[in-house]
């Protein structure tokens, strides 16, 4: 099992977060690309880009486009997506081993921050979770694949907290294979599934607001350039 631990944080971390990091940035170039086309199409092109910027930042705040009945739930969903990428990405064993495969660091949280942080993203993940399968409203728009992603993750910072204490159902080494596997296969499919938003919501309000500019009889054209498919007659 030793040996087994060693390549999933070693030549298979490298992989894994090589393909996450490449990936990502290939959906955002593909996207940048096929927005400059759609505004170089576009009839209008006074887009006020530094109002969209400012309305994308305030969307990616909770509270004001809310209603009351998902006002806390967005409150949760957003304190859990602040843990999902503060944690990850600034706890320090996570540095060392990127330090020790790439030559390069950054600067991590103390541990005491990162166990707050992990476990209110826990609890914040259990809750969401619950929410999606007692809420009947939640539960008919979840699919199969929301329910694997909030599981996947909830494995991946449960297992992570659990590694430098002692259970007596689970050895040092089963809690670090789970977390290491689970973390890896999440950097693997982070790029091919809508846990990309992350990075592409940025650019949604970009895209809405170049089609507001976009001649209605090519509607269709910006539909194939952004997503590359066309709108099916209704």
């Amino acid at each position: 099992m030793a040996q087994m631990i060693d390549f999933l944080m070693g030549p298979f971390f490298a992989f894994s977060a090589l393909l996450m990091i490449l990936g990502l940035l290939r959906l955002f170039i593909i996207t940048i690309l096929d927005m400059r086309a759609a505004f170089r199409n576009a009839r209008d092109k006074d887009i006020k880009f530094s109002k969209i910027i400012m309305e994308t930042l305030i969307w990616m705040l909770p509270g004001k486009y809310t209603v009351n009945t998902s006002a806390v739930f967005s409150m949760i969903s957003f304190i859990f997506h602040i843990g999902l990428i503060i944690v990850p990405v600034f706890l320090f064993e996570h540095i060392i081993i990127w330090k020790h495969i790439f030559k390069f660091g950054w600067p991590a949280i103390g541990k005491n921050a990162a166990d707050v942080l992990t476990l209110i993203s826990i609890v914040c993940g259990l809750i969401l979770l619950g929410y999606r399968i007692f809420s009947q409203k939640r539960r008919n728009l979840s699919a199969a694949r929301d329910y694997f992603f909030l599981i996947l993750i909830l494995v991946i910072f449960i297992s992570g907290y659990l590694i430098p204490g002692e259970t007596h159902f689970l050895s040092f080494e089963s809690r670090m294979l789970i977390h290491v596997l689970c973390g890896n296969l999440a950097m693997i499919i982070f790029p091919f599934t809508r846990l990309a938003h992350c990075i592409l919501f940025p650019l949604v309000r970009l895209a809405s607001a170049i089609a507001w500019h976009f001649p209605s009889n090519q509607g269709r054209e910006l539909n194939r350039l952004l997503y590359g498919e066309e709108i099916k007659k209704i």
